[in-house]
């Protein structure tokens, strides 16, 4: 595939469930009465299936100012009310992953 300049629609899909994940996270921290240090980042990858093309996205959140319990339960919540990740969860190329540290190694297939 030719590269040509712009946005794409793997980055805006990528873009809208990092935004609208992160926006979502930010609303509970307020109602916990937590200071918004939630930070979503997702890659995405697009590759050749037998009809076309598909996508991956693998999200990755981190909270730092709670312990690994609450910010399973701060997620888990977000998950349910983020509009974006209700719409993009279910399918299988789609990951949401808590993590202490960001990095994107390995396959995403």
């Amino acid at each position: 595939m030719k590269a040509v300049p712009g946005t794409n629609p793997e980055q805006l899909l990528g873009a809208a469930l990092a935004t609208c994940l992160n926006a979502t996270l930010e609303a509970e921290e307020k109602r916990r009465n937590l200071s918004h240090q939630a930070v979503v980042r997702v890659a995405v990858d697009m590759g050749r299936d037998y009809q076309g093309f598909q996508f991956w996205l693998r999200a990755q959140v981190r909270l730092p100012q709670v312990n690994r319990q609450e910010t399973q339960e701060i997620l888990a919540i977000c998950e349910q009310r983020c509009p974006v990740a209700k719409l993009l969860i279910s399918n299988s190329n789609v990951s949401v992953e808590l993590v202490d540290e960001f990095g994107f190694e390995g396959e995403f297939k």
